[in-house]
């Protein structure tokens, strides 16, 4: 079953068809938001499973619906990448938004950009706007409790763009 995170306080987006004005539907459909409401993923997983599993005549004629296992809800947190390599200190960088030029990215300090945007100013006192830009770098972590594998390690060096 394809999960997707559905708007708060709904039950996640899955894969099977609820039938307007088919009782067994509107039941196991109000089993589901039930138990996503309450925390319930088994719960959710079961009536999930039956509507799968549940034949009926649609409004386009017989509908075969099935089902694909629900791994599990995992709760996450985010926090400053601490892991090797990671920056520690954010990363400032200033942009003219009337040419685009940049200044170059320091990290820790902000005066570099600072002092570069003064200087742009100086030799283009048109150009007066500029975007500053503070870069800090998070990692999302499984909540305390949650057992997840790590995915394979990432090929791009930290901070780079994609």
């Amino acid at each position: 079953m394809a999960l997707a995170v559905g708007a708060k306080g709904a039950p996640p987006l899955v894969d099977v068809r609820l039938t307007i004005g088919c009782d067994v539907c509107g039941a196991l459909g109000r089993q589901r938001a039930e138990a996503w409401a309450r925390g319930d993923m088994a719960g959710v997983a079961d009536a999930t499973a039956e509507l799968g599993q549940h034949p009926h005549n649609g409004p386009v004629g017989p509908v075969e619906m099935t089902t694909r296992t629900i791994i599990r809800a995992v709760l996450w947190t985010l926090r400053q990448d601490g892991e090797k390599g990671a920056p520690q200190a954010p990363r400032y960088q200033s942009e003219c938004t009337t040419c685009g030029e940049r200044s170059d990215t320091e990290e820790g300090t902000r005066v570099g950009p600072e002092v570069w945007a003064l200087t742009h100013v100086g030799r283009h006192p048109s150009h007066r706007a500029f975007r500053a830009t503070a870069m800090t770098f998070w990692r999302a972590y499984p909540s305390a409790g949650s057992d997840v594998a790590d995915p394979p390690v990432s090929r791009r060096p930290i901070g780079a763009t994609p």
